[in-house]
């Protein structure tokens, strides 16, 4: 795969491919990032009315859950559907997946209304994906 239309030299993907890479084996160990088991507990043990009413502080910092309500009680409705385990964690990353690939498109759409005229359309919309938004 040859970049040299676009003036992108080969080598210029490799550390691109690195991070694909590294990401990959890093998501596949089966473990979770710092906060996710709080999530989880929250959302198995608790019930709606506790999330809504923000009691629920797993990690000790007030406030914490506060801005992910919704992501907690999207989790708490997963869990009820299908019970907890392997299973249900299972399926939050499916749909997280799921959510990251639409939202890889919208991006893509979004640039294309804004800006019609651009030819590197496909590496703008992966600058804009892996820009931190907070």
């Amino acid at each position: 795969m040859s970049f040299r239309k676009s003036g992108i030299r080969n080598w210029a993907v490799v550390p691109l491919l690195i991070a694909v890479v590294l990401g990959l084996s890093f998501a596949a160990d089966g473990r979770f990032t710092s906060d996710e088991p709080s999530y989880l507990y929250v959302a198995e043990y608790q019930d709606a009315h506790h999330i809504l009413a923000g009691d629920v502080q797993p990690s000790g910092i007030p406030g914490f859950v506060q801005g992910r309500i919704l992501h907690v009680l999207f989790v708490n409705g997963v869990m009820d559907l299908v019970g907890t385990g392997t299973t249900a964690v299972q399926i939050l990353q499916a749909l997280h997946l799921v959510l990251i690939v639409l939202s890889l498109v919208l991006i893509g759409k979004i640039l294309c209304a804004l800006l019609p005229d651009l030819h590197e359309r496909r590496a703008a919309t992966w600058m804009v994906a892996m820009t931190p938004i907070v």
